[in-house]
C-alpha cells in the first residue's frame, strides 16, 4: 500500500474549503467535509458495483431485446445512519432495467450500517437503558433515533442467538459450574410462577446458567436456560445440549454448585461418573438459617469459614468439623446437623492440586458473572417477554466471555 506524504499547502490554497472562521468551527466543519465526502464516495462505489453486476457502461445497449438488464438511472435514498458521522441523507442508488439491484455494501431497506448497529449494542451492553442511548446518539451524532429502533437493533441478537445455541463445543473441561439467578418477565411461559404482591402483572423466572473451566483456567459461559426454578428436568436439558454439542468433562473433574437437589440430580443423570463439590460460600451462608441470631450466625460462619483458608489436607479439615459439630451439639443441634450433612461435601477439592483449589471450591465466578448481568437486569425490572430476556442475558454473556477468553463478540 502506497504512504501517503505530508504537502505542505499555504492558507491561501486550502481557504476555499473552510469557512472563514475555519479556526473557531474546525472540527464541526471538518465532519461536515467527512459527511459530504462520504456520501460521494458511497454513492460512487454504489454506481461501480451495480457496473460490475450488469457488465455495462453508461448508456451501452445490446441489439436484443426482452430480458437484456441495463443501467436505469438512479433514485433517491432519504437516509443512512453511520457509527462516524451520523446520518447520511438524499443520496443516490442506481436502478437496473430488468432485474433488482442487489448491494453488497448496502443491504436493501437498510437503515443504519451493521458498525452503527454494533456501536449501540455495545452503549447498552455498557449500561445504558435504550432511552440513554437514544440520548446519547443524538448528542454525538445528532441522529434522533426512536426507543423502538433501538429495540430493533437489539433484536438482531435472536439469530446470533441461535447461531450460539447450536455451534459445536467440542472441548474438555476441568470443572463446570451451575447457578441460577431471578429475573422477572411481564409475559411468560405458563410453567414459571406469578410474582405476588406485585402491582404488575409478571412472573419470575431462574435463569440456570453452566459455566466451563478450562485447562488453561479460563471461564466461558457455555449455555443458560431460563426456567420456572432449579428443577432437575431443567438442569438435565441444559446439560444434556451442552453434551450433545460436544462438551465433555476430564476423568474426576468436579461439578459445583449451591446444593440443589434440582443441580445435583441433574448433572448426576448426563455426568455419572464425575464427582461433585458443594460451594463453600453457599454452605457457610446458609448457617444463618438455622441461627437464633445474628450474632451467634456470624460468629459460627467466620469459624467455619477459617477451615477452608487454613487447612491443606481433607483430614485436618474433617477433624476440626468434627470438634465444632461435638460443640454445637449441646448450644445449637440443628445447626450441628446442618454442618454434618453437608460439611464432606464441600470439601471434594482437597482431592485436585493446591492451585485448583481457590477456582473448585466455590461458584463465586459464577456468581460475579450474575452480578454483571444483575446490572442490566435491575435497570429493565421487568422483561416483557422471554426472548427479549434471552437477548438480552445473551448479550451480557458474550461480552463477559470475551473478557476471560479473549474471543471477540460479533459486534466488536
Amino acid at each position: 500500500m502506497r504512504t501517503l506524504q505530508h504537502r505542505k499547502k499555504s492558507i491561501s490554497e486550502i481557504k476555499d474549503f473552510y469557512s472563514t472562521d475555519f479556526t473557531d468551527n474546525f472540527w464541526s466543519d471538518t465532519e461536515l467535509k467527512m459527511r459530504e465526502f462520504l456520501k460521494e464516495l458511497l454513492q460512487t462505489a454504489l454506481f461501480f458495483e451495480s457496473g460490475e453486476q450488469v457488465n455495462r457502461k453508461w448508456y451501452e445497449r445490446t441489439p436484443k431485446t426482452g430480458d437484456v438488464i441495463y443501467r436505469n438511472g438512479s433514485r433517491k435514498r432519504k437516509s443512512l445512519i453511520t457509527h462516524m458521522f451520523g446520518e447520511i441523507t438524499d443520496f443516490e442508488i442506481p436502478r437496473l432495467r430488468n432485474a433488482t439491484f442487489k448491494s453488497k455494501i448496502l443491504q436493501r431497506y437498510s437503515r443504519r450500517t451493521k458498525e452503527f448497529e454494533n456501536a449501540v449494542l455495545t452503549m447498552y451492553i455498557n449500561g445504558q437503558s435504550c432511552r440513554r442511548v437514544k440520548r446519547t446518539l443524538k448528542k454525538l451524532f445528532g441522529v434522533d433515533l426512536s426507543s423502538s429502533s433501538v429495540s430493533a437493533v437489539l433484536q438482531t441478537a435472536q439469530t446470533k442467538l441461535d447461531e450460539w445455541r447450536k455451534k459445536r463445543i467440542d472441548r474438555e473441561y476441568s470443572a463446570i459450574l451451575l447457578d441460577g439467578v431471578h429475573i422477572h418477565l411481564r409475559v411468560g411461559l405458563r410453567s414459571l410462577k406469578e410474582r405476588k404482591n406485585s402491582k404488575k402483572n409478571s412472573t419470575s423466572g431462574v435463569v440456570i446458567a453452566a459455566m466451563g473451566i478450562r485447562k488453561d483456567g479460563s471461564k466461558e459461559i457455555l449455555g443458560f436456560k431460563i426456567a420456572a426454578g432449579e428443577s432437575k428436568e431443567d438442569c438435565y436439558g441444559l446439560l444434556n445440549d451442552l453434551y450433545e454439542r460436544g462438551v465433555r468433562l476430564e476423568p474426576g473433574a468436579p461439578i459445583v454448585h449451591d446444593g440443589s437437589e434440582g443441580l445435583s440430580a441433574g448433572a448426576a443423570e448426563v455426568f455419572p461418573y464425575n464427582p461433585h463439590q458443594l460451594c463453600v460460600f453457599h454452605f457457610v451462608k446458609g448457617i444463618a438459617e438455622y441461627a437464633s441470631n445474628k450474632k451467634e450466625a456470624e460468629a459460627i460462619q467466620k469459624e467455619v469459614s477459617e477451615i477452608y483458608h487454613l487447612f491443606l489436607r481433607r483430614k485436618d479439615a474433617i477433624d476440626e468439623f468434627d470438634k465444632i459439630v461435638k460443640r454445637l451439639r449441646k448450644t445449637n443441634p440443628d445447626i450441628a446437623g446442618y454442618i454434618n450433612r453437608h460439611f464432606l461435601l464441600t470439601l471434594t477439592y482437597f482431592d485436585y492440586d493446591h492451585s485448583k483449589h481457590e477456582i473448585l471450591r466455590t461458584t463465586n465466578y459464577l456468581e460475579r458473572t450474575f452480578r454483571e448481568m444483575n446490572r442490566k437486569i435491575y435497570d429493565v425490572g421487568v422483561f416483557p417477554n422471554m426472548r427479549s430476556a434471552e437477548r438480552i442475558l445473551f448479550l451480557q454473556i458474550i461480552e463477559l466471555n470475551s473478557r476471560e477468553t479473549g474471543e471477540l463478540p460479533y459486534y466488536a
